[in-house]
């Protein structure tokens, strides 16, 4: 036995219909054919409205239990990630967003209407919804409007009714910043009744992996690392707690991009520090200057880093990076001061030392703050 379903709302030419229809009288009493009663075609609306009262009867927008919240179901599929601010905390979405629930006054016969389901296409499905009740479901965390919003509808003989849709939002999300630029990011998209004090529906998650992301949806510089799609207590629209369905996904930042394209050449930068410590004892106008272009190179660095990071009130492990590439510089001015003033006071042979010290011990303290760096960014993974 075949499942077979109608698509309401495509009209079909005139001779297709005759030939159709010649071809129903051929196969009468084999079930070869989908027809209503009254032998006529099913896809077109017109004829459906007599044994759907529903599709033209207005009574049918009020829910369809008044004494329990309607059980709706929800799943969340996320097609593709367009684009991710990091700054504003926010980021774009093309997701499809699927809701079900029972409604036993859209029940019909199978018999009469002659498939166990129908297909709505998108422009009859609008006309539908005119006429009966569904769950008014909101993207809450969303910044804008949801844009391109495109629905199907279908609805089963036992009165069960799926509204696919598919939709492109902005939502916010909230980063952590802490261990960038080797941080994961989880990505949320949080839905909630329109109206969340008329308790009129019950959202329930769809478990995974009905519910999921693609990974070639995700922009360029990051990676999927996991889903998850549950039900939380959340406070939003100034309303206290609720019970919200999240749909959160994890995205892994690579780091490779900031650890050739910023953190490789800042160490380089330092080691140019390092070179003023075989510069003769009387250079320190020469040492001086290597130091600060060092320093104003590494300033560069991070100010183009900075540019696309929101301001954050804690350190960030890149942040500590910096601190330490600021340190070692400052130790090289320090050592060539010293230096300066052995010299300048006589005593030629202490410069000397100071400088053939400092030879092993600035590469040992560039070595070495990789251990709390290293610490900071495990200890808030």
């Amino acid at each position: 036995m075949h499942d077979r379903t109608t698509t309401v709302g495509a009209r079909r030419p005139l001779w297709r219909c005759l030939v159709l229809a010649l071809f129903t009288v051929a196969l009468t009493g084999s079930g070869a054919a989908a027809q209503t009663p009254d032998g006529q075609d099913i896809s077109e609306v017109a004829n459906l409205e007599a044994l759907l009262p529903w599709l033209s009867t207005p009574t049918y927008i009020l829910p369809p239990d008044h004494d329990a919240p309607v059980a709706v179901t929800v799943g969340v599929h996320v097609h593709e990630v367009t684009n991710i601010q990091l700054r504003e905390q926010n980021f774009t979405s093309l997701i499809h967003l699927s809701l079900s629930w029972s409604d036993p006054r859209l029940a019909f016969s199978v018999a009469d209407v002659g498939t166990d389901k129908l297909h709505f296409t998108e422009k009859t499905t609008q006309r539908v919804l005119d006429d009966i009740w569904y769950p008014s479901v909101v993207v809450a965390n969303a910044i804008t409007v949801p844009a391109n919003p495109r629905s199907l509808l279908t609805v089963h003989a036992d009165g069960e009714v799926w509204l696919d849709s598919e939709i492109s939002v902005t939502a916010q999300y909230h980063a952590n910043m802490r261990t960038f630029p080797f941080d994961q990011q989880t990505l949320e998209i949080i839905m909630a009744p329109f109206n969340p004090r008329d308790h009129v529906i019950d959202l329930k998650p769809r478990p995974l992996p009905s519910a999921g992301v693609e990974a070639v949806g995700v922009p360029v510089g990051y990676q999927p690392s996991g889903a998850a799609f549950d039900r939380q207590e959340r406070s939003l629209f100034d309303e206290g707690a609720q019970p919200v369905l999240v749909f959160g996904f994890d995205i892994q930042r690579e780091s490779r991009h900031y650890l050739w394209r910023f953190m490789a050449p800042i160490v380089a930068l330092v080691f140019i520090s390092y070179t003023t410590f075989w510069m003769r004892d009387t250079q320190l106008h020469d040492r001086l200057k290597v130091i600060a272009i060092s320093v104003l190179a590494i300033v560069t660095f991070m100010l183009v880093v900075n540019r696309d990071l929101p301001r954050v009130p804690y350190l960030t492990t890149l942040g500590l990076f910096y601190v330490f590439m600021w340190i070692l510089p400052a130790v090289a001015i320090v050592q060539a001061m010293f230096v300066s003033h052995f010299q300048a006071t006589d005593r030629p042979e202490r410069a000397a030392r100071w400088d053939r010290h400092m030879r092993w011990l600035y590469p040992l303290l560039l070595v070495l703050s990789i251990v709390p760096i290293t610490a900071y960014a495990c200890y808030f993974s």
